[in-house]
């Protein structure tokens, strides 16, 4: 079904914006819960496409609540602000930066002309989330959050909080966080855990010995000078250039995840061999399989209204001395934000949301982006609460059995000082490809 919202709330008239909208009934045809509504990441995910996913996976809080799925404004069915920044054709056009100046400035130009790009940021989408809430007629939602959905689920809170029944919010993204500032710092973290637990298993480490000392000296290689490699292709022509920022950021995404970045110390190892391959097929893979579901029109209107701007350029460099991404992510925001159309926010948008509304946390301690000290910051606002720590996790363990089981028990009780999160702590990486 479609939701059809103003563009600009504060004009008449104007353009309009189609929601797409799934509803999944609770399989008990006499449940009266509130919806549980999943709010996806990005900024610029799109949700619509994964709710066959999180039906099964969430299939044991089905019986007493409804799913609800919205693509934000922007995103996946939802009048998308599509940019191709990636050219599909060839292994080559994988291997760019993350965010193209020339590419940046023909999305800009293209969609300038069908859209106000000032009005895609959490203040629209949480508006949007409510008035899809008040035609299907429910009273309250309870806002299940993942990365970047967890700050549609605080705006959401912030704006509408007798709407609100309960939350989970997974991979904390607090409204003071200052997307990328502190990428640095938190992929090293993430990173020395990785190079930890290769070390301490036997196949890894013999495999790879020394991996955080080779890592800096290939990094410190493509700094110098990046790496031309030849690619297959029909024509026999095609090749990428390899920078240490483009190399640098694949390994933070590749941490997102924590089967790919199992596959982390053997792209490492290859390429400080000059054998390339290896990673360019890993960002052929990614690209391919995330497909469209990222808007990064969407993504640029957020961020360089509710996150950029705040940078302190010179913490986020001392922060980044002597890591693995440095600047590259900082420098890379702040150049294609700096012509971005941007909102004009309010004066408590940034203010914490203080409240007793129940809540579970949930997050990995290897995540690159969202390591747990955000979600221990914002229990300070959210007393009534509990943080479920996945040990050895990447960004945002939704899909484990774990969560899924602590999810329905903290639905059924609402008691998060109660729950048992003993499972989390046993949660186990994959093994590290070796070959």
């Amino acid at each position: 079904m479609t939701v059809t919202v103003p563009e600009n709330r504060s004009t008449r008239g104007g353009r309009r914006v189609q929601l797409s909208v799934i509803l999944v009934p609770a399989s008990n045809p006499q449940a009266r819960g509130a919806p549980i509504v999943i709010l996806p990441g990005g900024p610029g995910g799109e949700i619509t496409g994964q709710a066959a996913a999180w039906s099964r996976f969430l299939r044991e809080v089905r019986g007493d609540h409804p799913l609800l799925f919205m693509d934000p404004r922007g995103t996946g069915s939802s009048s998308p602000l599509d940019c191709e920044f990636t050219n599909p054709e060839r292994m080559s056009g994988h291997v760019r930066d993350f965010l193209p100046p020339d590419h940046v400035r023909r999305c800009r130009q293209a969609l300038s002309a069908r859209a106000d790009l000032t009005q895609y940021t959490s203040e629209q989408v949480a508006q949007d989330l409510d008035d899809v809430r008040a035609a299907l007629g429910f009273e309250r939602l309870i806002p299940y959050g993942t990365s970047g959905g967890t700050r549609l689920s605080l705006m959401y809170l912030k704006r509408f909080p007798q709407r609100v029944e309960a939350m989970i919010l997974a991979g904390m993204v607090p409204l003071s966080f200052r997307m990328p500032m502190h990428y640095a710092p938190d992929t090293d973290a993430a990173f020395d855990s990785l190079v930890a637990a290769c070390d301490a298993e036997v196949r890894c480490a013999r495999a790879y010995p020394r991996l955080r000392q080779r890592t800096d000296s290939l990094l410190r290689a493509l700094a110098r000078r990046p790496v031309v490699v030849a690619l297959p292709f029909v024509d026999g022509r095609d090749s990428a250039r390899i920078s240490a920022g483009i190399f640098a950021e694949r390994l933070r995404t590749l941490m997102y995840n924590s089967e790919t970045a199992a596959s982390i110390p053997y792209i490492v190892d290859r390429a400080s061999k000059g054998e390339f391959q290896p990673f360019v097929s890993s960002l052929v893979a990614a690209n391919r399989r995330q497909g469209r579901t990222i808007s990064m029109g969407h993504f640029l209107s957020a961020t360089c209204s509710e996150d950029v701007p705040r940078v302190h350029v010179d913490s986020a460099r001392a922060m980044a001395r002597g890591t693995i991404l440095g600047m590259y992510r900082v420098d890379q925001q702040l150049g294609a934000c700096r012509t971005w159309p941007r909102n004009q926010l309010p004066d408590d948008h940034f203010l914490p949301v203080r409240s007793d509304v129940p809540v579970l946390f949930i997050s990995g301690d290897a995540d690159p982006v969202t390591p747990p000290y955000w979600a221990d910051a914002a229990r300070a606002d959210l007393p009534n609460s509990a943080h479920a720590v996945f040990r050895g996790a990447a960004h945002g363990p939704v899909a484990t059995p774990c969560a899924t089981s602590l999810a329905a028990r903290f639905l059924a009780t609402r008691a998060p000082g109660r729950l048992d999160l003993s499972c989390a702590s046993s949660n186990h990486r994959p093994e590290f490809q070796i070959r």
